[in-house]
């Protein structure tokens, strides 16, 4: 797969697609509030379409999950169950089939267990469903992704001393469809909940589903005025939870899952949110399967860290799987001899993540009147990889320092050669970014913002004004000067920078003795010294200068 930071052409800013617009004003003027305090619209579609009659399919899905229920009891006792849940509700209503007008169009169904929840099922309305070339997703519009990113979830969530969650009692289920367009949504099942599934013949019930096309982002009060309820509130601060009604409130919780979704995925790797200590944990799943490329690729890609508090150990890993990608290898091959040492001891390895500890607020107890923010980002690169590491630095008014990782990344380098300088200077172009981001989304527009590297090349790229440089550095320069002046450069010895273990990779006991969480020591001081002296001149012959 091609490595998007080395591209010499600029990656376009996604911008809103006119189908976003027509999505957006096709539910702003048709949403409204029913009689029963739902929001309810019409579906998006980009033109009303005219359905195949799909019952010869629907009837084949539907015999595939009558068979699984008269296999499954506990299955089908969960079946039962949300079906009953949601007819209760009233987030589905019984029309009749027999004479109904126009096109049949029936919404297969099934159920997954979610990996973290058990017993709990999730319901999957399969609106993708294709039948003779077309399903009811392919005529609707997707909108614009209006939802907050996790990983901005996650840093705000670190801001303060007192956090609070909670869920919404069946949010997928509050928003309604108008009723024009829910003969696009029905769905079969027999009205008799103690019996399997049965096929329907002349006289059958057709159920619908009500499919949310929207989110609130403000939650508590859009949630109030869309009748959703907020309950299972959980608190580090237990003075917050007794101003909640107990009913509200979710019963013995010591920990809570981060990966934020209701989706049934494996994760090997769940960063955990502990209650009374109020701070970040690990959690490993073990899976004992053969060493391929296909099953590293898939322990690799499973490891849940947003935030990139583990970036260093999660290196490693990657760089095994990248010398298999090298040597050409398939996916079904097994691990060569060389790769399986380091692969055993970094699997082995995986065990000991659990015993490390992040605080979630960055702010210490009793840390208070701020006086400044700074946010210090550090940035290295090697042939292994390149990575940053950004943290806040904050003084109060006593003269008390205090610095936290807020996010880190690392990156093997390319399987295509390229330079040391190149790295270096793509590992500067993610600090940058990564730097913008923390800005936006945690509301420190106001904090200083100070890059460290230890390549004297990119300081000569960055201040250089008058050399021209071929495309792929002219562009890595042109995107660091858009948002940072050479004035925020700080030069830093390798041996003190702390990004040199993301580009290197460390071991779960050397991450836990070194820098990586507390960030460098001239981080710390009262004082921090003035930027050192150094050459910003480019060297003759430099490869990446355009000969004159």
């Amino acid at each position: 797969r091609s490595n998007s930071d080395f591209k010499d052409t600029e990656q376009n800013t996604r911008v809103v697609s006119q189908e976003d617009i027509m999505f957006l004003n096709k539910l702003g003027e048709n949403i409204r509030m029913n009689q029963d305090s739902h929001l309810e619209m019409p579906l998006a579609f980009k033109k009303r379409p005219c359905l195949p009659d799909n019952e010869p399919h629907a009837v084949m899905r539907l015999q595939h999950l009558k068979r699984r229920l008269m296999k499954d009891q506990e299955y089908r006792e969960h079946y039962v169950k949300f079906m009953e849940e949601v007819t209760e509700k009233g987030d589905a209503e019984e029309v009749i089939d027999e004479g109904r007008e126009g096109e049949k169009w029936y919404i297969p169904h099934h159920g997954v267990y979610h990996s973290k929840k058990p017993g709990k099922l999730h319901m999957v309305f399969d609106c993708s469903a294709r039948y003779k070339g077309t399903s009811v997703n392919d005529h609707l519009l997707t909108g614009p992704d209006l939802m907050n990113g996790l990983t901005g979830i996650l840093l705000q969530f670190r801001q303060y001393p007192v956090a609070l969650m909670c869920d919404t009692e069946w949010m997928f289920h509050q928003f309604h469809v108008d009723e024009a367009d829910r003969d696009y949504l029905p769905w079969w099942r027999n009205g008799d909940f103690d019996s399997a599934l049965n096929i329907p013949h002349e006289r059958t019930s057709v159920w619908y589903i009500i499919v949310p096309r929207m989110l609130a982002r403000e939650a508590r009060q859009l949630c109030a005025l869309g009748g959703l309820r907020l309950h299972k509130f959980v608190s580090n601060d237990k003075a917050v939870l007794e101003k909640i009604p107990p009913s509200e409130c979710a019963v013995n919780i010591t920990a809570v899952d981060l990966s934020l979704t209701d989706q049934p995925l494996e994760r090997a790797l769940g960063i955990y949110w502990h209650l009374e200590h109020d701070n970040f944990k690990f959690c490993v799943i073990g899976k004992v399967q053969p060493a391929t490329r296909k099953s590293i690729l898939s322990t690799v890609a499973s490891l849940f860290d947003p935030l990139g508090f583990l970036a260093p150990f999660l290196l490693k890993g990657k760089t095994v799987l990248q010398e298999m990608c090298r040597n050409g290898m398939g996916w079904d091959d097994p691990l060569p001899d060389g790769l399986q040492p380091g692969w055993e001891h970094w699997k082995a390895d995986l065990a000991n993540l659990e015993k490390i500890e992040v605080p979630r607020c960055i702010v210490p107890a009793g840390f208070w009147r701020i006086t400044k923010r700074e946010i210090h980002s550090f940035s290295d690169a090697s042939m292994r990889g390149y990575g940053q590491c950004s943290y806040l630095r904050l003084e109060n008014e006593q003269g008390d320092v205090h610095c936290s990782l807020l996010m880190a990344k690392s990156r093997v380098a390319p399987l295509k050669v390229t330079t040391i300088p190149r790295l270096e200077l793509t590992a500067a172009v993610v600090s940058v970014a990564v730097n913008d981001m923390l800005k936006e989304e945690m509301n420190l527009a106001d904090a200083e913002a100070y890059f460290w590297t230890d390549s004297q090349v990119v300081f000569g790229y960055i201040n250089n004004e008058a050399r021209h440089f071929h495309t792929f550095v002219a562009n890595q320069v042109q995107r660091i000067h858009r948002t940072t002046t050479p004035q925020q450069w700080r030069y830093i010895p390798l041996d003190e920078n702390p990004a040199d273990y993301a580009s290197q990779g460390l071991s779960v006991n050397d991450l836990v003795t070194s820098s990586w969480f507390r960030g460098p020591k001239v981080l710390w001081e009262r004082q921090i010294p003035p930027p050192m002296d150094v050459n910003t001149q480019l060297p003759t012959g430099d490869p990446e200068v355009k000969k004159a």
